[in-house]
């Protein structure tokens, strides 16, 4: 499958590729494939590759980028992106690492869930079974390390951020906000709609859990569970 690419300056030695696929939008998938065939690239050895959504942040080494009297950083940095790239054929079957997350959505860790029942006139279970019955995608990592936009939430949970944000949510808290859904790695300020809480760690000795184009479903689990989870965890540790 090829992609056709957009590119826009990023600082002094940075680069944006927004990607087009040919028939539909550049899904993660894609995205992230793309990221990592880049860092694979034995032609530069890149500072740091960032997928993002339908983007690619690509900042170079200016070392490895050879700039003559006429030529711009940028533009000798696209014709070398456009070479390297022309190479490049994905097959986007293989739909990447699957992620299941166990969620206690009990009220005790839903602390949103009258409130969201409210704006979005489902009953608590409702939202419950919407909630878990999607898989998403993450889209990009940001805001926090560790933190996940997950992609593909179900209209009927597409609900404004909190008029007013909190100092702190719990670490683990799973909320949703416009049209994603996601976890708070750590305790946080936020102002997303908490609807659960995972006993699972998103971001562990410095990697995240979760990586750009990675499928994720929650399973709903009881407070026994979620505090059975939490003990198994410890004695790990």
């Amino acid at each position: 499958m090829t992609f056709r690419y957009e590119f826009s300056p990023l600082g002094d030695t940075g680069v944006l590729i927004n990607i087009t696929e040919n028939s539909d939008p550049a899904s993660s998938r894609a995205t992230r494939a793309i990221a990592d065939f880049l860092r694979k690239c034995e032609q530069f050895r890149f500072l740091d590759v960032v997928p993002a959504f339908d983007n690619i942040a690509v900042f170079f080494r200016l070392d490895e980028v050879i700039i003559s009297s006429d030529t711009s950083f940028f533009s000798k940095a696209i014709q070398d992106l456009n070479r390297v790239l022309k190479s490049l054929r994905l097959d986007l079957d293989d739909e990447g690492k699957v992620v299941s997350l166990p969620v206690c959505y009990d009220p005790t860790f839903g602390i949103d869930l009258e409130s969201i029942a409210a704006q979005s006139n489902l009953s608590i279970n409702q939202i419950i079974e919407i909630h878990s019955s999607v898989f998403y995608t993450v889209g990009a990592l940001g805001f926090a390390p560790g933190f996940a936009y997950l992609q593909g939430i179900d209209q009927r949970l597409n609900l404004p951020r909190r008029a007013s944000p909190r100092t702190r949510v719990e670490a683990g808290s799973v909320a949703i906000a416009s049209e994603y859904t996601g976890v708070y790695p750590a305790d946080l300020p936020g102002g997303w709609h908490v609807l659960g809480r995972t006993p699972e760690k998103l971001f562990v000795a410095g990697r995240s859990l979760l990586q750009v184009g990675d499928q994720v479903q929650f399973q709903p689990i009881s407070v026994a569970d979620f505090t059975k989870f939490n003990r198994v965890s410890t004695k790990k540790l």
